[in-house]
């Protein structure tokens, strides 16, 4: 109130000097004073909320104001608008390793500060997950599958031609949402038996049968290739010719090895991996010594792709990290990219090592989605959604370290156990949201 009345009588003195032949300089700025005072509380700032950033990521509104962003949450631009101002938020400045994007970034003022503006950033790596269909009443957020590279539908049968119901469903929902994602059929897992190699023929063709079924209905999409998680001590021989028969029927070839000691226990250095190994499952899901039955399957030249699983196998370290702790899968990628070969097959083999990796191959690093999708892993011993937390901003950092050979991410998986479904000791589509850069749905 008193700001007003002195504005007032400033601005009635100012008239009374004018009508006396006073300076009209202080009539000017008597009208200066008003307009002033009409705005005062009148302005609004721009606040955008950021998620999934590792590093630093640099905003500007309105092609300046530049505001710098280290830490995920809210935001506030310096400079405040009038209502009919407009704004328009920017990228001027990507983090290391990763891309922001900008949602909700142009409007106008409208008597209210701007707080639905959102920066998503994801590191920038192929991103992959599994999707299984043993649990049809858990939907998956098209915006999830709008940022995946890669989509594996688990699991497909080894005795049937035609396509499962619920996975050409979740099929159809992937490429839908996202035309260029590239869609693998996964076969085995924990519950799919070890096959032998003579059943290996007739499990080929039954598996073509329900990829041509699929690809019969699919709309806008196909699939692309078939996922070999085979476990249970599946052997060396079996692997090989099941790559070997899927690569001669035009598909790429994933397969899922776990990380382990080729003596089953001991520590295996980065540096000079000569003792690790691609295990069919490790001791805890039943293989035995040598635990490298995916090696000469990789070696090959008939692997498109490594979905290498840092989980579930315990019992060993790599650089003395056991599969608790952030470091062990940091320790796993430096481990594969020191087994990477200039060839795209490697004939002998190299010398002192169990592993040889083709440089044609694309080596995903995979990692459940949190404590309940598997029983050994980054989050055991943090089991609650805020120990979730605190290993996945660790995960986002370790995976800005990884060598160049190391391709990308994929996560077992989003429902299920997995990443989609509520639970006391995790976050739904925490591990999309923080490591993909997916929107949080929570």
């Amino acid at each position: 109130m008193k700001k007003r009345l002195l504005v007032l009588l400033f601005s009635l003195t100012s008239l009374a000097l004018a009508s006396c032949g006073g300076s009209n300089n202080v009539a000017s700025t008597g009208a200066t004073a008003i307009s002033a005072e009409m705005t005062i509380g009148g302005t609004y700032t721009v606040s955008p909320t950021v998620s999934g950033l590792v590093g630093t990521v640099v905003l500007q509104d309105n092609g300046g104001d530049n505001l710098s962003v280290s830490a995920n949450g809210v935001a506030t631009f310096s400079t405040a608008l009038a209502t009919g101002a407009t704004y328009a938020v920017t990228v001027l400045t990507q983090p290391s390793g990763s891309t922001c994007s900008v949602s909700n970034g142009t409007g106008t003022i409208s008597s209210a500060n701007v707080t639905n503006v959102t920066v998503a950033c994801s590191l920038n790596i192929i991103t992959a997950a599994y999707w299984d269909n043993w649990s049809s009443s858990i939907s998956i957020p098209n915006a999830t599958l709008q940022v995946l590279d890669i989509v594996y539908g688990a699991f497909g049968s080894w005795t049937s031609t035609t396509a499962d119901s619920v996975m050409l469903s979740n099929f159809q929902q992937a490429c839908t949402a996202n035309p260029n994602v590239k869609l693998f059929l996964a076969v085995g897992g924990s519950n799919g038996g070890a096959p032998t190699t003579s059943q290996v023929s007739q499990y080929v063709t039954n598996v073509m049968g329900q990829v041509n079924s699929y690809n019969a209905s699919l709309v806008g999409c196909k699939i692309y290739g078939v996922g070999l998680d085979l476990e249970n001590n599946t052997s060396s021989d079996t692997i090989s010719d099941f790559a070997s028969g899927f690569k001669s029927q035009g598909l790429q070839v994933s397969v899922a090895p776990q990380a382990y000691n080729s003596a089953g226990s001991g520590n295996v250095s980065s540096a000079s991996p000569t003792n690790f190994s691609l295990t069919s499952g490790g001791s805890y899901y039943g293989a035995t010594s040598p635990y490298n039955q995916y090696g000469s399957a990789v070696a090959s030249g008939n692997v498109n792709y490594i979905m290498l699983q840092t989980y579930n196998t315990s019992g060993w370290t790599i650089d003395n990290y056991d599969e608790s702790v952030t470091s062990f899968i940091s320790s796993v990628a430096t481990a594969m990219a020191n087994l990477v070969q200039t060839q795209s097959v490697c004939t002998a083999g190299r010398a002192g090592y169990n592993v040889c990796i083709p440089s044609t191959v694309t080596i995903l690093i995979g990692i459940p989605a949190n404590c309940a999708s598997a029983s050994f892993s980054i989050f055991t011993t943090t089991c609650t959604a805020s120990g979730q937390t605190t290993s996945l901003s660790a995960l986002n950092t370790a995976i800005l370290g990884f060598p160049s050979q190391i391709g990308g991410v994929a996560t077992w998986e989003l429902a299920g156990t997995g990443d989609y479904v509520s639970s006391s000791s995790s976050t739904v589509g925490a591990f999309s949201a923080t490591i993909f850069g997916a929107p949080a749905t929570e």
